[in-house]
C-alpha cells in the first residue's frame, strides 16, 4: 500500500469525515477540558508531569507528539513514555513520536507495554538505535513503523525486525546507515509487507 494511501486511511479511520484537526493539549487543564469521548489529540508541548492526565481520555485512539515540530521542541522523555504506558489507554492505535529528540532506547520497553498500538512513528528520533528495536519486535499488534531519519538504525537493526512476521509497513528513508541490500533482504523475509527506503522522498519531506 502506498504511503500516502496509508496516511489517508489513518486520518479517516480516526476522524471519519470530520474536517477539524485534533485539539492541542499542552497541560493537564487542557486535557481535562476535553470531553472524555475525545478520540485524538496533538500533544507536542505536553510535559512528562502532565501525561498521567491522559487517563481522562479513555477512548483515545490517536496521540500525536510530532505535529507542530517547527514551532516547538517536544519535552517528552523516556520518563514520560513510562507514565504513558501506565495510563492504560486500551484503545490507543496510533502513537506519533516524530522529532521527539529526548526519547532513547530506554523508552521503547514502555511503548511495548501499550499492546493496542498498531502504528508507531519514531521519525527523527536520533537516540533510537538497533538495540531498542528488540522491544518492538514483541508487540503483537504493531504492524506499521516509521523509522525515517534515524541515523542510529543500521543493517543489524533491519535484520532484527525480521523476527516479527506480521509487519505491514516499515519506512527507512533518511537512515544513512541502512543499505538497500538490507532493505531488500527484509522484503524477501516479509513478502506481504511494504518495506521502503525512499531517500528521495525523504529529502523532499525534510
Amino acid at each position: 500500500m502506498h504511503k500516502w494511501i496509508i496516511v489517508v486511511f489513518i486520518f479517516f479511520a480516526v476522524f471519519g469525515a470530520m474536517a477539524d484537526l485534533p485539539p492541542i493539549v499542552e497541560s493537564k487543564p487542557d486535557i481535562e477540558g476535553l470531553p472524555t469521548s475525545t478520540l485524538s489529540v496533538r500533544a507536542r508541548g505536553l510535559h512528562d508531569t502532565d501525561i498521567p492526565a491522559l487517563s481522562h481520555l479513555p477512548l483515545l485512539k490517536y496521540l500525536d507528539f510530532g505535529e507542530g515540530r517547527k514551532a516547538l521542541a517536544a519535552p517528552i522523555t523516556d520518563k514520560g513514555l513510562a507514565s504513558l504506558a501506565s495510563v492504560g489507554l486500551r484503545r490507543l492505535d496510533y502513537l506519533m513520536l516524530g522529532y521527539c529528540t529526548n526519547i532513547t532506547d530506554a523508552g521503547l520497553p514502555s511503548i511495548a507495554k501499550m499492546h493496542s498500538i498498531t502504528w508507531l512513528s519514531l521519525e527523527v528520533c536520533p537516540h533510537i538505535t538497533d538495540a531498542g528495536l528488540n522491544a518492538l519486535v514483541g508487540m503483537t499488534n504493531l504492524t506499521g513503523l516509521d523509522l525515517r531519519g534515524c541515523p542510529g538504525i543500521t543493517d543489524a537493526g533491519v535484520e532484527r525486525l525480521s523476527a516479527k512476521t506480521n509487519w505491514q509497513t516499515i519506512w527507512f528513508g533518511g537512515c544513512p546507515n541502512v543499505t538497500t541490500n538490507a532493505v531488500e533482504k527484509l522484503q524477501r523475509a516479509l513478502p506481504n509487507a511494504r518495506i521502503q527506503k525512499d531517500d528521495r522522498e525523504w529529502g523532499s519531506h525534510k
